[in-house]
């Protein structure tokens, strides 16, 4: 009886995997931007991802992550650098951006999203694939105070997350 009561938690542990955010995960986004009449698609992505999180069969049970903010990547350096200042991102002052996971849903990951000091709710769609996750949504950048040129980018930016060991 001891011995299948040590195989059932062994395996429960090895289906219940937590992870550390990896080197290849990153967030990648579009954000639409308009100038002199006409209306581009800026996308760019952002690398500096940290923390950890835990799926369990295919749901996330999990998950804390916090990304660097001055890792904006843009294919425009002058942009990027821009982007970081105190008008768009200030990094000095806010040099990061942190997720804190309070529900899995169906396909829903639910949680507390902070920016620029504003922590607000914050929901993506979510593929679990073996150790690895894919989240998609959309990121108002009003509701976190990042409302930075109003009349020249979007308010919503198109987000594609991919969470890797």
């Amino acid at each position: 009886m001891r011995l299948i009561l040590s195989f059932l938690f062994l395996a429960s542990s090895l289906w219940a995997g937590q992870h550390k955010i990896g080197s290849d995960s990153q967030v990648a986004f579009t954000i639409v931007k308009t100038k002199s009449g006409k209306t581009y698609d800026i996308p760019g992505t952002f690398s500096g991802l940290s923390g950890t999180y835990t799926i369990k069969g295919d749901k996330v049970t999990a998950l804390s992550a916090s990304l660097d903010v001055s890792t904006i990547d843009t294919a425009h350096a002058k942009r990027d650098r821009k982007v970081q200042n105190e008008d768009y991102l200030n990094v000095p002052i806010n040099p990061t951006i942190s997720f804190l996971l309070t529900s899995h849903e169906g396909d829903t990951l639910t949680g507390q999203l902070t920016m620029a000091g504003v922590t607000k709710p914050f929901s993506v769609k979510v593929k679990v694939e073996g150790d690895s996750i894919t989240a998609t949504g959309t990121l108002r950048r009003s509701n976190h105070d990042y409302f930075f040129a109003p009349k020249m980018l979007a308010d919503e930016v198109a987000l594609v997350i991919t969470l890797k060991p």
